[in-house]
């Protein structure tokens, strides 16, 4: 088999509160549209391992950048959904969702499901397909314990080999960062994200993966969301945001003057301090009727 691997397109309307773009929308474009051409020249199929879309339900013009890679890409697309696609995480209410429509392509031939390829499923479906060494699955997985924080339902790579122990390849969507895990001539090939959308990964190179089976070529291609775009400065303004209200409320409860009127004291300290921010004094008005 040959194949362009990508996965968590995550394609949306709205611009992520890290990102500086001018047309967010746009840029999700120019990189759908440098994925398909990866895939033209190499002369293979864009293989897509879930999350396609941000939510079950995208706008049109989001819906057309899909369907652009649909009737652009030479060699055909294979997919299967992700949670993300699906309303409530459930292939029950794919009808609902904008992921029905590629399903509706499907039948016509213009989108092709990835068991086709090998064994696949769609999020929360059992596994279909030939048994061929080939494995497609939208699951969370980590190159390592190590790299796994706690309490999250996930596997390691090499607990994803143990639980298809026919598999020679196994192609992994859900994490976001790129990896290749080989051990014993078996792989795990997770592509990760085609663009940033949280602060951390500010400095991260999104990428897909070209990959023929038969001969063993892994080839890592990068795809262009270039780093300006990608800011963390609003995560330091949410930060010390949080610590002016922790040092404001600090300040109400430890001081000498209180007295039984907790809010009458409140408010007086919030006159006393003109420079807070309108946000900030709501934020303590809601931590107060909260706790109430």
């Amino acid at each position: 088999m040959k194949a362009l691997i990508t996965a968590d397109w995550h394609l949306r309307a709205d611009r992520p509160r890290c990102r500086t773009d001018e047309d967010w929308i746009h840029t999700q474009g120019e990189i759908l549209a440098a994925i398909v051409e990866a895939a033209n020249a190499r002369g293979c199929p864009v293989c897509a391992i879930g999350d396609l879309f941000h939510s079950p339900q995208v706008p049109s013009r989001i819906l057309g950048m899909a369907l652009s890679v649909v009737f652009s890409a030479q060699h055909g697309l294979y997919v299967i959904a992700g949670q993300h696609d699906l309303p409530y995480h459930n292939w029950d209410n794919v009808g609902s969702a904008s992921f029905g429509i590629l399903r509706i392509l499907q039948d016509a031939e213009h989108v092709h499901h990835l068991h086709d390829l090998g064994q696949a499923a769609h999020f929360g479906q059992e596994l279909d397909g030939p048994e061929n060494g080939i494995v497609f699955v939208h699951q969370l997985t980590f190159p390592d314990v190590k790299d796994m924080p706690p309490n999250v339902d996930a596997m390691t790579a090499a607990e994803l080999l143990e639980a298809h122990p026919g598999a020679r390849w196994i192609f992994t969507g859900d994490y976001h960062r790129a990896f290749h895990y080989e051990r014993d001539g078996r792989h795990v090939i997770n592509p990760g994200c085609i663009t940033r959308q949280a602060a951390d990964f500010k400095d991260y190179q999104p990428r897909v993966c070209y990959v023929d089976t038969e001969v063993g070529t892994v080839e890592w291609i990068d795809l262009p969301d270039v780093s300006p775009v990608v800011v963390d400065e609003y995560l330091k303004d949410e930060q010390a945001r949080e610590d002016r209200i922790t040092a404001f409320v600090e300040s109400v409860r430890n001081s000498g003057t209180m007295s039984l009127d907790f809010l009458g004291n409140l408010n007086a300290a919030i006159q006393a301090n003109p420079d807070l921010e309108p946000g900030v004094v709501r934020t303590i008005h809601n931590l107060i009727e909260s706790e109430g």
